[in-house]
């Protein structure tokens, strides 16, 4: 099994930080506008990418500013199976967000082009964090990136 892993420091409190992560309005501001999302357990957030991809992820832990943990149920076929984990953790009076997505079947070029894609969205969530402004999936600029990355899975 092949893990994604990325830890950054975040200059913000870790309840801003949860919220980002957890709540339709955090999460419309730095992965895709388009997402319907709540932060309880068992409840299944929904994530599109233009019309061709849509994520379903169901939470299935909620530590209120530590840990959220989701298991993707609907999506790309790499995708199926897969578990999000993000930690908040304090290191030195400074919050890191300890970001996993594990259980991918291969390293293969998907696999690289979803690590590359989470680096991006975990630097849109870091700005947002920090400035106030992320940036979120764009169709009329990010839909090609897409389109690639589904003809490249099927």
């Amino acid at each position: 099994m092949a893990h994604i892993h990325h830890l950054l420091p975040i200059k913000a409190e870790k309840r801003q930080i949860f919220d980002a992560i957890t709540s339709q309005k955090g999460l419309s501001k730095w992965w895709t506008k388009d997402c319907l999302a709540q932060p309880v357990t068992e409840y299944v957030n929904k994530f599109k990418f233009g019309e061709l991809i849509e994520n379903h992820m169901k939470v299935i832990d909620l530590q209120p500013d530590k840990r959220v943990e989701w298991e993707c149920i609907k999506s790309v076929k790499e995708w199926i199976g897969t578990r999000v984990i993000f930690e908040i953790i304090d290191k030195d009076g400074m919050n890191f967000l300890n970001f996993l997505h594990i259980g991918f079947e291969n390293e293969d070029d998907f696999f690289a082009s979803c690590n590359f894609n989470w680096a991006k969205n975990l630097i849109s969530l870091k700005n947002l964090c920090e400035t106030g402004k992320g940036s979120p999936f764009n169709p009329a600029t990010d839909l090609d990136e897409v389109k690639a990355l589904r003809k490249k899975s099927n």
